[in-house]
């Protein structure tokens, strides 16, 4: 029952941000709403039809529209616009979710069921742009659940990536929180301060750690309350902002880095 108690709060919660996060989106009808309309409900089920091993949650929300959902929003995918929706698993939100890209109109769609396991399954046959746009859009909806907005978490990594790409040393040592740990072939060595990074910049900052820090994306960025996580955990940074506070705006930091 306690578990059950907690599921609904946290889906409750995670409904909230999201629709807090998206106050300054276009928003539409939710999913269930649009798919009252014969082209889109048509569309949206022919995306699953022949489709083998469905979550029962998702089949279950195909039969009778129970899904935890927020309201659609427009987004701009190339130069053309699409409706964007997104449905989660009743008591388990965001670890099992649905995210649905409409052309207006209904007359074709394209879909990503993640879960928090780093499943992904896409429905449709979304080309490389729709599936960068589809993994972007699930990034941003977990990101919501922590309080944290899209161009903030792309502006910092952008940081991180042109500091390392152009190897400034001072511009990426003030991204850094001090003191900081710092795992050097499977030792933590404390870096006191800004001085003794830039000392040890060569050191700390290796090959495999500018591989991983150039090659992220800002979709396939992993998170959770520890903060967000660069490659395998050779970055990871977080908002100064806990997550149960209100901000409005959040100064992110490195908060560890592992050679």
């Amino acid at each position: 029952m306690k578990i059950l108690i907690l599921g609904i709060i946290f889906s409750t919660l995670f409904a909230f941000l999201l629709n807090t996060a998206w106050a300054l989106e276009s928003k539409g009808p939710y999913l269930d709403e649009q798919l009252r309309q014969p082209a889109y409900k048509k569309t949206f089920n022919a995306l699953f039809k022949g489709q083998h091993n469905i979550e029962p949650w998702l089949q279950g929300y195909l039969k009778n529209r129970n899904g935890l959902e927020t309201p659609g929003r427009t987004r701009t995918i190339g130069s053309k616009k699409y409706e964007l929706y997104s449905l989660c698993q009743p008591q388990y939100c965001p670890g099992s979710a649905l995210h649905v890209f409409f052309e207006p109109g209904g007359l074709r769609a394209w879909a990503l069921f993640n879960k928090e396991d780093g499943t992904l399954r896409f429905f449709g046959n979304p080309d490389a742009e729709m599936q960068t746009a589809l993994k972007s859009a699930s990034t941003t909806d977990r990101l919501a659940l922590f309080g944290l907005e899209e161009n903030e978490v792309r502006a910092f990594l952008d940081s991180i990536q042109e500091a390392v790409s152009r190897n400034d040393v001072t511009a990426l040592s003030v991204l850094i929180q001090y003191p900081i740990k710092v795992t050097k072939n499977g030792e933590i060595v404390m870096i006191e301060n800004q001085t003794k990074f830039i000392s040890a910049y060569n050191e700390i900052i290796t090959s495999k750690v500018k591989k991983a820090i150039l090659n992220q994306k800002y979709e396939e960025l992993f998170f959770d309350w520890k903060g967000v996580m660069i490659g395998n955990g050779e970055i990871w940074f977080k908002s100064s902002c806990p997550v149960s506070s209100s901000c409005e705006s959040h100064n992110f930091f490195i908060t560890a880095i592992n050679s």
